[in-house]
């Protein structure tokens, strides 16, 4: 069984979602606008939104299992903040369901809800672009990975060496 933890793995799922759901609502709107039927419009973001929020909570349940040995080599404080951000990204995510659920309402309640999900859509891809950048310096800047590196791994400057022979 590898050593390497789920996190790394299921991160960029939310990533990648959260990037494709402003797109997805803005077509969803476009599409609303040529044939008047949002309900059938709607039914995709709604899945996507799911997805993203589904993802999220894997990333942060994963992040949590491996913040001890993390903490062993990167200052908690650091680490805190990574947590703060995806934990900002849950709470905007939650919001957005709301909002999105409210887009499937008709009339002007319904207009209401869908521009605000967009809103709310764009606020999520900014967290998620933060939470990310933040989980970035974590791993390339402040050593997080080798909290799960073998002891006697070849290092990324050993390798380089090997292969310039």
């Amino acid at each position: 069984m590898s050593s390497v933890p789920l996190h790394p793995a299921v991160v960029h799922f939310p990533i990648v979602f959260a990037y494709l759901l402003p797109l997805l609502a803005l077509a969803a709107l476009w599409q609303i606008r040529r044939s008047g039927n949002a309900r059938a419009a709607w039914i995709p973001v709604a899945v996507l939104m799911v997805f993203t929020l589904a993802a999220g909570i894997v990333a942060v349940r994963s992040g949590g299992a491996t913040e001890d040995p993390v903490e062993e080599v990167v200052a908690k404080r650091l680490i805190h903040e990574h947590e703060e951000r995806a934990e900002t990204f849950m709470f905007i995510a939650w919001g957005a369901l709301v909002l999105l659920v409210a887009g499937f309402l008709r009339g002007r309640l319904g207009v209401v809800g869908r521009g605000l999900f967009i809103l709310a859509a764009l606020l999520l891809a900014i967290q998620v672009t933060l939470t990310g950048k933040l989980g970035g310096e974590l791993v390339y800047e402040h050593g997080a990975a080798s909290a799960y590196a073998r002891p006697g791994a070849p290092q990324p400057a050993e390798l380089e060496e090997d292969s310039g022979r």
